[in-house]
C-alpha cells in the first residue's frame, strides 16, 4: 500500500503529488498577477480578455467541426 500526502492523495514516490501540489501553486500564482493587472490597468486586462475570447471562439469551432466529422474507417485486409 502506498503512502498518502498532507491532501490524502495515494502515492509511492510522492512526485506525482508534488507535481499536482506544484500546478495548483502556479495556476494561483498566475490568477493573483491577473488579479493584479485587472486591478491596476483594467483597459489592458479588457484587451486580453478580448484577445482570450477570440482564442477560446477559434478552438471552440475548430473543436465543433472535428466532431462533425465522419469518422475514417479502417482499412482491413482482403484475403487472397
Amino acid at each position: 500500500m502506498g503512502n498518502r500526502n498532507k491532501n490524502g492523495h495515494k502515492d509511492e514516490s510522492g512526485e506525482e503529488c508534488m507535481f499536482k501540489e506544484e500546478k495548483q501553486y502556479i495556476f494561483g500564482k498566475k490568477t493573483y498577477h491577473a488579479k493584479e493587472m485587472i486591478a491596476q490597468s483594467p483597459a489592458e486586462a479588457k484587451v486580453k480578455l478580448d484577445e482570450l475570447k477570440a482564442l477560446i471562439d477559434k478552438w471552440e469551432k475548430t473543436l465543433k467541426e472535428i466532431a462533425k466529422a465522419p469518422a475514417k474507417p479502417k482499412a482491413t485486409k482482403s484475403k487472397k
